[in-house]
């Protein structure tokens, strides 16, 4: 079974890309096959969220995005028809010969006209959109997992149902935990991501659907990995307990065990910087980093897989001299990484952080850091 993705323009590609390495780690007869064209939108397609336009503010999906576009000032700005939308599925189809039975799925970071989290054509057919925008409002930094959850849903109810008017009409108004929750009011999305289940009446009807029962062991199996992470994340505010971390092979990735095994993803030069802070928990004083400058050009060695002696010699010297702020906009641009990937609260454990006066560290527990590399590091 394949399930094209498509990714609209202004939807990063390193986010697509996450995504797909999220789908990934959950093999099966299903394949998510990503385009290699990406979604273009004509300036006509593109409609300005207008909070003054009193005839848009008459839908009432909008009122929600309002808030939550007043929450995160760098959510988009605009929104599509739906109309529009599946027309890109249908010249996507055409273009490149895709069989009627297989989906197409657009992930775009516009805004909808009747603000669902996703949809299916309602004219037929195997054609659906998933907004991968604003989810930070409902899924404190895991918009990933979220739009996983979407894809994985959106391949039962493809199963499930022969077009998406006939789910629209099944789908449950009230909020129970199934994936087929309407979730009129979206905070209840939360909900879902909790269960991230089918009801009986719902396992009744896909039991009589039929469906090859591998599909549903790698649906079920993204479905409880999105779970796993959404409770981790929400019982840490209980129990303060962050993931281990774990740094391995010759490149010194970095890894979370207790999340999924997710991959914080930095650039060479940010993560070698992180791993010269983890491993002085102490902390280190801005003017005291170019101390540490043997340290960190060994690791950027490795981080930045093996580039010339000169090269690195020469990255390293900038940094902690702080030429041009250097130092400081890896640090400022890791942080923001961080809180993007775990949102805030978690995040704060895994940061670097501290005055600019005071020595800068990692608050992380060090009995939850291992490092799986060569010894020469550890």
């Amino acid at each position: 079974m394949n399930v094209n993705l498509l990714r609209s323009e202004e939807y990063p590609e390193k986010d697509f890309r996450n995504l797909l390495r999220f789908l990934a780690k959950s093999p099966g007869p299903v394949s998510f096959i990503p385009s290699d064209d990406d979604v273009k939108w004509e300036e006509n397609e593109l409609h300005d969220l207008d909070w003054e336009d009193a005839e848009l503010m008459k839908k009432k999906a909008f009122p929600d995005v309002k808030f939550r576009m007043n929450l995160l000032s760098e959510s988009s700005s605009s929104y599509l028809d739906w109309p529009d939308v599946f027309q890109k599925c249908k010249d996507h189809r055409k273009k490149n010969k895709i069989p009627k039975d297989e989906s197409v799925i657009i992930l775009t970071s516009h805004a909808n006209e009747f603000n669902w989290f996703s949809a299916g054509d309602p004219a037929g057919g195997k054609d659906y959109f998933i907004h991968t925008d604003l989810w930070d409002a409902y899924v404190d930094g895991q918009p990933r997992c979220a739009i996983a959850y979407e894809v994985a849903t959106l391949v039962v109810q493809s199963l499930l149902f022969d077009n998406y008017s006939e789910l629209a009409s099944y789908a449950h108004t009230n909020s129970t935990g199934c994936i087929n929750d309407l979730c009129k009011n979206k905070s209840d999305i939360a909900i879902k991501f909790r269960t991230a289940d089918l009801c009986a009446e719902c396992m009744a009807f896909l039991e009589s659907r039929e469906i090859n029962p591998d599909i549903m062991v790698q649906v079920y199996s993204i479905l409880d990995r999105v779970r796993h992470q959404f409770l981790f994340r929400e019982r840490f505010k209980l129990t303060r307990q962050p993931s281990r971390l774990e740094i391995r092979e010759w490149n010194r990735r970095i890894f979370l065990p207790d999340l999924d095994d997710e991959e914080i993803r930095l650039s060479p030069l940010q993560r070698a910087v992180y791993l010269l802070f983890l491993k002085h928990p102490e902390g280190i004083a801005f003017h005291d980093v170019p101390d540490y400058q043997d340290e960190l050009e060994e690791i950027y060695s490795h981080t930045c897989r093996g580039g010339s002696v000169v090269v690195i010699k020469m990255t390293i010297e900038k940094l902690v001299t702080n030429e041009n702020s250097k130092l400081s906009e890896v640090i400022s641009k890791t942080k923001n990484k961080l809180f993007r990937q775990f949102g805030e609260e978690l995040g704060k454990q895994y940061i670097i952080s501290g005055d600019r006066a005071e020595k800068r560290k990692i608050i992380l527990n060090q009995n939850l850091v291992q490092f799986v590399t060569s010894p020469t590091f550890s």
